[in-house]
C-alpha cells in the first residue's frame, strides 16, 4: 500500500510539473502584453517598461518558472497582474461554485444512471435493454454546450421556470440557490448519467453470469433480491473507479456551462484570464485544476486497492 501511495504522489508532481511548464509557455505564445492590458493605450514606454520588470515579464522563461516554484512550494500561486489579488484567495472565492455544481451533477448522474443500469442489464437482449442502449447513446453523443443551451431555450425562455443567467449563493437563500445551479448542473450530468448506466449495464451483465448467481437462484431467492444483494454489490467496484473520474472530469468539465449560464466558477476565472492575458492567474488555475483532477484519481486508485484484494496482493508483488 505504502509503495503503490508513494507510486502515485511522484506521477502527481509528474503531472504538476508538466502541467504547469506546458501552461507557462503557451502563455508566452498568447498575442498581447500583459501591461499594455493594465496601463492602456495611452501609457509611454517608460511606464511599460517598469511594470514588465515589476512583474519579471522580461526575464527568460526557465527563470521565470523556477521562481514560481518556489512561490509554489510556499503555497503562493501569485498575484493577478490585472487586480493585483492574490490567485489562490481569488480561485478559493470561486471554487464552491463550481464545486456545487459539480456535486449537482455528480448526484444526478448516480440518481438515473444507477437504476437505469440495472434495469437494462437485468433485461439484458431485450426491447428494455436496446431501448435503454439507444437512450445512453443520446445521452453521450451531444456536447455540454449544446445540452446547455436546449435545456436554458426550453426551461428558462419557454417556461420561465429557472433563471438563465446569473449565480444566487447560498446565504442568499437556499431556494433561490438550487433554481440558478439546477440547469448548468442538469446540463453537466446528462453525458455522465449515460456514462454510468452503461458502465454498471455492462459490470452487472457480467456478475449475472457467474457461478455464485446462479446458486443463488437455485437456492429460490427472490430475483430482485439477488439482482440487488448479490450482482449489484460487485459490479459497483468499475463504477466507483468510474464516479472519481467522473468527478474530476466534472471539476474541469464545468468551463463550458460557467461560461453559458455566467456563473462565478473557476472555469469563468480561466476564460477571464485568458481574455485579459492575466498570465498569472490562467496558470494558477489550470495547475490547481489538473492537481485537483490527479488527487482525485489517486484517491480513487488508492481506495480501489483497499477494496478490491486482488490489486492490493498485486501492488504487494
Amino acid at each position: 500500500m505504502l509503495r503503490a501511495v508513494t507510486r502515485r504522489v511522484l506521477h502527481l508532481l509528474g503531472v504538476v510539473l508538466i502541467v504547469s511548464f506546458v501552461t507557462m509557455i503557451m502563455v508566452d505564445l498568447i498575442p498581447g502584453d500583459p501591461a499594455s492590458v493594465v496601463l492602456g493605450e495611452g501609457a509611454t514606454s517608460e511606464q511599460l517598461e517598469q511594470l514588465r520588470q515589476q512583474w519579471s515579464l522580461d526575464d527568460p522563461l526557465l527563470l521565470r518558472y523556477a521562481e514560481w516554484l518556489a512561490d509554489l512550494v510556499r503555497g503562493d500561486l501569485g498575484t493577478s497582474v490585472i487586480t493585483n489579488d492574490p490567485v489562490l484567495s481569488t480561485i478559493l472565492e470561486r471554487l464552491p461554485v463550481t464545486l456545487e455544481i459539480a456535486a449537482i451533477a455528480l448526484v444526478i448522474a448516480l440518481a438515473l444512471g444507477v437504476p437505469l443500469g440495472i434495469w437494462t442489464a437485468s433485461r439484458a437482449d431485450t426491447w428494455v435493454d436496446r431501448a435503454g442502449l439507444l437512450a445512453t447513446s443520446l445521452m453521450i453523443s451531444p456536447p455540454a454546450f449544446l445540452t446547455g443551451l436546449l435545456l436554458a431555450y426550453m426551461f428558462a425562455v419557454q417556461l420561465h421556470l429557472l433563471p438563465v443567467t446569473g449565480w444566487s449563493p447560498i446565504s442568499d437563500g437556499l431556494s433561490d440557490n438550487l433554481r440558478s445551479a439546477l440547469l448548468p448542473g442538469v446540463a453537466l450530468s446528462i453525458y455522465e448519467t449515460g456514462v454510468v448506466a452503461r458502465v454498471l449495464r455492462s459490470a452487472m451483465i457480467s456478475t449475472l453470469g457467474e457461478d455464485f448467481v446462479f446458486a443463488a437462484h437455485a437456492r429460490g431467492l427472490p430475483r430482485t433480491y439477488v439482482l440487488l444483494r448479490h450482482a449489484l454489490r460487485p459490479s459497483l467496484i468499475p463504477l466507483f473507479t468510474v464516479v472519481g473520474l467522473i468527478l474530476a472530469r466534472l471539476i474541469g468539465g464545468t468551463i463550458i456551462v460557467e461560461v453559458l449560464f455566467a456563473l462565478p466558477g473557476i472555469g469563468n476565472l480561466l476564460i477571464t484570464s485568458i481574455q485579459s492575458r492575466d498570465f498569472t492567474v490562467l496558470q494558477g488555475v489550470v495547475v490547481f485544476v489538473a492537481l485537483g483532477y490527479v488527487l482525485v484519481n489517486a484517491l480513487v486508485d488508492v481506495l480501489y486497492t483497499v477494496i478490491d484484494p486482488r490489486l492490493r496482493n498485486r501492488a504487494a508483488a
